[in-house]
């Protein structure tokens, strides 16, 4: 009896060492990343339109500060709604000049820390937020993907070039764009052409998208060190269960050594692996990462408009680095069952001819 409670002990110890490990992770991943603005000496700070967010309650506008006591960190807070105004008419004059107005938004009251401009998921009072003070700049590709058809562009902005299409994809190439890649960055970006003001609107976030070539591809390179956390996880719960089982019988030391060895050994591999996987905000749901469904509903979206493009070569190269990640990925999984097994089968071999 006290060999089971031990094996039962070790069993939910290793567990529950390995959930605390994978939330700091999770923790690290789902953390916004934000980029702030500095608040003016005097007069009002100008946002582009796609920095307020609008829900059935009306424009929200947010800021980071400083939190303390449980609370430490960098966090994120609500600016109160008379601190702001909101410029969304497409058609709106400027009663002085006569100019027509582009569409923007206006913060004049103080705040106590920097105003949000861009993120990678749309923030939530309250959260922790990470603020990119610096970043890097390189070569990507960007694939805009419409639920309708998306009108000619006759002209891009600056430095964004048209490189394929169809009736609702773009894809455009973006030289020394800054990283990583923050969708309402490019949003903003994106809402100077003519022809997609009226499509990149806050109110139509979720009827066109755009994703980075570089995310996607930073996302199936983790697939594998994620295959492998999978069953440097798995092996101990399965060496400890089946000891567990067959534990009815006293003895079986060397057994015992080998899972201590083995779960030992993964207790220090998966730290080092947790620190090598890189998923991108961008392709992370706003709320829980093990949301199955938006993985499978965002993919099947993006292959589906990459495969019009096959023929390009940023695209040609992710679709090829997708097939090799998920056969590598699957080949992991599968060769860390069967060795498993195996061990498993060996181990009550032993245990049956004591």
């Amino acid at each position: 009896m006290k060999r089971k409670v031990l094996f039962a002990l070790w069993l939910v110890t290793w567990i529950l060492v390995c959930c605390t490990a994978f939330s700091f992770k999770i923790e690290e991943l789902m953390t916004a990343r934000v980029v702030t603005v500095e608040r003016p000496s005097f007069g009002a700070a100008i946002l582009p339109l796609e920095t307020a967010l609008r829900d059935e309650t009306g424009w929200h506008l947010y800021y980071t500060y400083e939190g303390t006591g449980w609370e430490s960190g960098t966090r994120v807070a609500e600016l109160g709604s008379g601190s702001y105004t909101v410029y969304d008419d497409p058609e709106a004059v400027d009663e002085i000049t006569g100019l027509k107005l582009q569409p923007h938004v206006e913060a004049s009251a103080p705040w106590e820390g920097k105003l949000i401009e861009f993120y990678s998921h749309p923030p939530k009072a309250g959260e922790p937020a990470e603020i990119l003070n610096k970043r890097e700049r390189s070569d990507d590709t960007w694939l805009v993907i419409s639920a309708l058809p998306l009108p000619k562009v006759l002209s891009l902005p600056s430095g964004l070039e048209l490189a394929a299409r169809n009736d609702t994809s773009l894809l455009l190439t973006v030289p020394d764009e800054p990283q990583p890649f923050l969708e309402s960055e490019a949003r903003a970006q994106l809402a100077n052409t003519k022809e997609l003001a009226e499509r990149i609107t806050p109110l139509a976030r979720d009827d066109l998208r755009i994703y980075s070539l570089t995310d996607i591809e930073r996302f199936l390179n983790s697939l594998p060190r994620i295959a492998a956390l999978f069953v440097m996880f798995f092996a101990p719960v399965a060496l400890w269960v089946g000891t567990y089982v067959l534990s009815r019988r006293c003895g079986g030391t060397g057994i015992i050594l080998t899972n201590l060895a083995i779960t030992a050994l993964d207790g220090v591999c998966i730290p080092r692996l947790l620190d090598t996987i890189d998923l991108p905000s961008s392709l992370l749901p706003g709320n829980m990462i093990f949301d199955v469904e938006h993985y499978v509903n965002t993919f099947r979206v993006i292959f589906r408009s990459m495969l019009d493009f096959s023929n390009n070569e940023p695209t040609q190269a992710v679709l090829s680095e997708s097939k090799n990640m998920c056969t590598e990925s699957a080949a992991i999984i599968l060769a860390g069952m069967i060795a498993t097994l195996t061990l498993c089968a060996i181990q009550a071999k032993k245990w049956h001819n004591r």
